[in-house]
């Protein structure tokens, strides 16, 4: 074919780099200003976290998500809000490599009835906002499912159903993980996340996303942002039950921007902030 029918980019290819999700996300995190401000939430103005911290949070949940018998077989699966809990709980399952599993916020008793059942053993994390729908989905004995452990992100929940998740936090402080990711993981194979898309290219549908894949992902988008302007602030109203909350997640973390979330979703929260 003659070149003159050939329409080339005038961005410069890149390599992808073959790693875990996990693997990438610290290497690029520990690049970073240990003592900036990545994460806020804009409903709970006292609620940051720095880089540091965050590592160090989730070296500490995924330790105590291993002492409680989580193993590369089991789904790390999320029902809840945008919050500094669950990003945490994100970094968690990468630096652990267990597979993610999303529920988006539309999500209603009848989807989480249908649903739970298929995914075989489960940790289940889910928040005050989401909890009435999963205790209505307990409190049916027809539906089965293979629970290993439920968490409240961001309170106590029920003491005979949820451990809160600032327990995790505590059991484990201090502690980190001996390798990244803890399970062995092939970029090429092994599944960083499962989920149901949005349905915005089509109708809903099933969804899973390589390690390798999901690197693609966050590596072009990082490098096509290298000339946003510094300081940088990402406000996070993309829900994390879905590939493009995901991707605006680590693509903004990891160029060292700050990520506003908003636990308590609401146009004001979002437009005050």
């Amino acid at each position: 074919m003659s070149d003159k029918y050939v329409i080339q980019s005038p961005l410069p290819s890149v390599d992808i780099p073959v790693l875990s999700v996990g693997e990438f996300a610290l290497n690029y995190l520990q690049t970073l200003d240990p003592n900036h401000r990545c994460i806020i939430d804009a409903c709970l103005e006292s609620k940051w976290l720095t880089v540091a911290e965050l590592i160090a949070s989730a070296q500490a949940v995924a330790t105590a998500l291993l002492d409680r018998g989580l193993t590369k077989q089991d789904l790390i699966v999320t029902f809840a809000n945008n919050s500094v809990e669950h990003s945490v709980l994100v970094f968690a399952a990468i630096f652990l490599g267990i597979t993610l599993y999303p529920i988006g916020p539309v999500a209603n008793v009848h989807e989480l009835r249908t649903l739970l059942p298929t995914l075989g053993q489960i940790a289940l994390f889910t928040d005050r906002d989401k909890s009435a729908i999963v205790d209505k989905v307990f409190a049916d004995t027809t539906v089965k499912m293979q629970r290993k452990l439920t968490v409240m992100l961001d309170g106590e929940g029920r003491h005979d159903t949820y451990v809160p998740f600032s327990k995790l936090l505590a059991e484990c402080s201090g502690r980190v993980l001996t390798r990244v990711p803890h399970f062995p993981v092939n970029p090429e194979t092994d599944i960083y996340i499962m989920l149901q898309s949005s349905g915005t290219s089509g109708v809903p549908k099933s969804v899973r996303l390589s390690h390798r894949a999901f690197v693609a992902n966050i590596y072009c988008n990082i490098y096509d942002r290298t000339q946003h302007l510094d300081p940088l602030i990402f406000s996070e109203i993309t829900p994390f039950g879905s590939v493009s909350g995901q991707m605006f997640l680590y693509s903004y973390l990891l160029i060292g921007a700050t990520v506003v979330m908003y636990s308590r979703v609401s146009e004001e929260a979002i437009l005050s902030s």
